[in-house]
């Protein structure tokens, strides 16, 4: 007589088949039965389906890989081999979707964002607007406009042109000023070397005093 419980032949017992994890057979890393019992042990609802934990570990790895991937890119431009929470911060914080979704989380020993405000910045010097500033963008040169005029100390070694005022002293430019009798007054941008007509007028002068 032959049992029904026996195997071919007779003899020994059903070879058991090789038990395959339910993260395998969803070719996922995160544990689909761990989640499934806290999903179970938080009472969250009164029954759990099936894909409810495959769902929530599949999303769960996703947010983990892509936090991952941003991090060690930090750790990679920082000259870094390790991730530290510092990268982390930087990784969420520069990317819009994980930074509305960690909007109110607080990583700890990430720091902050390196901001500064614009208010804060130091402003442009050398605008278009400046008094007798040089342009370097094409513009007319102050030289090309200004009137030769004669200065006694200086015997006309100067050029300016009169309808320029003093940025500091908010008056008009008069030539004893420009040459030598007071400097301080006077913006360097105003100063202009001489002509060569008034070169040749002095050089005249000195011929004929001698």
């Amino acid at each position: 007589m032959s049992s029904s419980g026996t195997t071919k032949g007779g003899r020994g017992k059903a070879k058991a088949s090789k038990s395959v994890s339910r993260s395998h057979k969803a070719g996922l890393q995160f544990p689909v039965g761990r989640i499934a019992r806290f999903l179970k042990a938080g009472k969250y609802a009164e029954r759990v389906g099936a894909g409810a934990p495959v769902y929530l570990a599949a999303v769960l790895e996703y947010l983990a890989a892509e936090v991952l991937e941003l991090a060690g890119n930090a750790a990679r431009d920082n000259k870094k081999n390790r991730i530290v929470p510092r990268h982390i911060q930087l990784a969420v914080r520069n990317d819009e979707e994980l930074s509305r979704l960690l909007g109110t989380v607080t990583i700890a020993n990430g720091g902050v964002l390196p901001n500064i405000h614009q208010t804060l910045l130091p402003k442009k010097q050398g605008g278009k607007g400046d008094i007798g500033s040089a342009s370097q963008e094409g513009a007319t040169p102050l030289a090309a406009t200004a009137i030769a005029t004669v200065c006694p100390p200086c015997d006309g070694e100067t050029t300016v042109a009169p309808s320029i005022h003093c940025q500091l002293a908010n008056a008009p430019l008069c030539p004893s000023r420009l040459c030598c009798h007071a400097p301080s007054f006077v913006s360097p941008h105003v100063v202009i070397a001489a002509t060569p007509k008034a070169v040749k007028e002095k050089e005249g002068r000195e011929l004929n005093t001698e």
